[in-house]
């Protein structure tokens, strides 16, 4: 895959700035922590009929039907009486689950890293325009395999960008995305490592690299370190656990873009959309600075 050139978008002190992402050291400071997630990304998408969204406490999936559209797909509205069929485990119903519309539970599921790996394929939207392999969709930071979709802030860096920055690391395996339906967050899986925690009070500036970080360390600022959380995080209720945040280009109707409004206040953050940048997994980055 050859790399796409990705630019950086700066938003600090009023002002907005624009540069190659590459250029991101220059508006480090010393002392400023990268907090990023080390979630690596599951093949999770089944012959692009159901996707993985993540395993609950009782080992059941939640999963979300869908169907193929161009090299990706779209969701699929379905009944409580409809059946599929999946390989190696015959043909399910998926059971409702109250949290979600959208959202299915598949109970008695296997192993989901074993039977991911040997039966499904990186999830694909509707926007894509080729088929990529796994490790396109894998952050530069993957290591502990369990997103249904990439973190993809973490996309980006090199090894030559990472040299003498101070990097902490915590996991958030993401769900589905939620973009379709303006739907908040949903519940996912964390874990903030004690070092970790420790390491962002002692920060004199932090900076989570992605909203996943960014919810995973509200979350513990709560006092809550490591499972489910369904925190979501508004102007109203930000904790100040970071004094930064670095994200993609969201599309307008994601709910992600109401998260950056506890960083930066909400006319602002149009000013940073406004003019031509690339978003999705693969897009542009915008660095949002209090």
């Amino acid at each position: 895959m050859t790399p796409i050139p990705v630019q950086l978008r700066v938003s600090h002190a009023h002002q907005l700035e624009q540069m190659p992402f590459d250029r991101l050291g220059s508006v480090l400071q010393p002392g400023d922590l990268l907090v990023v997630n080390d979630s690596a990304t599951l093949p999770a998408s089944i012959d692009n009929r159901l996707h993985y969204s993540g395993q609950l406490e009782d080992g059941s999936w939640l999963v979300e039907p869908r169907q193929r559209q161009g090299l990706g797909t779209i969701p699929l509205s379905w009944r409580a009486d409809q059946t599929i069929e999946l390989p190696e485990l015959g043909v399910r119903k998926l059971t409702a689950w109250p949290e979600s519309n959208r959202l299915w539970r598949l109970e008695n599921a296997p192993e989901p890293v074993a039977y991911l790996t040997r039966y499904g394929q990186p999830i694909r939207y509707a926007h894509t325009q080729r088929e990529l392999p796994l490790q396109a969709y894998q952050s530069f930071f993957a290591r502990v395999p369990g997103s249904a979709e990439m973190p993809s802030a973490g996309r980006p860096f090199s090894w030559e960008m990472v040299q003498g920055l101070d990097i902490a690391s915590l996991t958030l395996h993401t769900g589905v995305s939620s973009l379709e339906n303006h739907e908040m967050p949903y519940p996912e899986w964390f874990q903030v490592p004690e070092q970790t925690w420790r390491r962002v009070q002692a920060a004199r500036r932090v900076i989570a690299v992605g909203t996943t970080v960014l919810r995973a360390l509200e979350t513990a600022a709560t006092g809550q370190f490591h499972g489910w959380t369904r925190h979501i995080v508004t102007p109203e209720n930000f904790r100040h656990s970071v004094d930064g945040l670095l994200t993609g280009m969201h599309d307008p109707t994601s709910t992600h873009r109401w998260m950056l409004q506890a960083l930066l206040p909400a006319e602002e953050l149009s000013r940073a959309y406004q003019g031509t940048f690339n978003a999705h997994e693969f897009g542009d980055m915008h660095l949002i600075l209090k």
